[in-house]
């Protein structure tokens, strides 16, 4: 089966970036003709800060997940959406911070504009092309509860229970185990055996379950649950970054209080 090659997708998301903001240029000195004149010092302030707003924009969009699969385009929308409009107050610090003041604020303004159109016109044609060539896979739902007839690449059967996998489990990929099934254990069991992909629907023991600590007592394995709540290490850690944080963001929109 063919795959997504994000190296690929992530050079193709630059070279749009940087053309994004190539036609800016273009518009608001030979089309709008807005404000001073066109001068060599303009393009050439963008270009020193270009190679620290590439990395930037890379970081963004990792971290924002769009080099990796997702199962709905707007995950994608609220990922460039969000990346670019914090690019774009970054942009305007950077311009600040290495004094590159021929870098037309009116440019990076039209510049964001073309990198949301652009970006995401681009990652609309990848992802229905992602989802042309992906392979269906069947899933079977065991369990009380309405769920999707489709999961992405997932297409759903409902079974009654685990009698009815026997007859099946050379065709099933996952199994999605809803609430109220009695056969629980015995499911999780069979797929574990199989070789199988379960997803569970959890419990609110399940859930105290995940951060509870394991205790050895005469050889025997015991949960230790407790009310969850911040260590005084976890408080203090959790103060420290609220602060770097705010410290952060300060520096990065300290040029938008000296513009307003």
């Amino acid at each position: 089966m063919k795959k997504i090659n994000y190296y690929v997708i992530a050079l193709l998301d630059v070279l749009i970036f940087i053309f994004s903001s190539l036609f800016a240029f273009f518009t608001r000195f030979y089309i709008f003709k807005i404000g001073t004149p066109f001068e060599p010092r303009n393009i050439k302030a963008f270009i020193n800060t270009l190679p620290f707003l590439t990395i930037i924009f890379i970081i963004f969009f990792v971290l924002y997940g769009l080099y990796s699969k997702k199962e709905s385009f707007y995950e994608i929308f609220a990922s460039i959406l969000t990346s670019i409009i914090l690019l774009f107050l970054v942009k305007l610090s950077l311009s600040y911070l290495l004094r590159e003041f021929a870098y037309p604020r009116s440019v990076i303004f039209i510049s964001t504009i073309y990198e949301i159109i652009f970006l995401l016109l681009f990652r609309y044609f990848v992802f229905k092309y992602e989802k042309k060539i992906e392979t269906k896979k069947f899933a079977v739902y065991i369990g009380e509860g309405e769920i999707f007839e489709r999961y992405g690449k997932y297409e759903f059967k409902k079974l009654n229970g685990v009698d009815e996998l026997n007859g099946i489990k050379e065709r099933i990929d996952a199994i999605f185990l809803l609430n109220n099934v009695k056969e629980r254990e015995d499911i999780i069991k069979f797929a574990y055996e199989n070789n199988i992909k379960i997803f569970l629907s959890p419990t609110l023991t399940d859930i105290l379950l995940y951060s509870s600590n394991i205790i050895n007592i005469s050889d025997k394995p015991f949960f230790e649950i407790s009310k969850i709540n911040l260590t005084d290490e976890e408080k203090i850690l959790k103060r420290m970054i609220d602060v770097l944080l705010s410290v952060l963001f300060l520096i990065i929109l300290s040029p938008l209080f000296i513009i307003i």
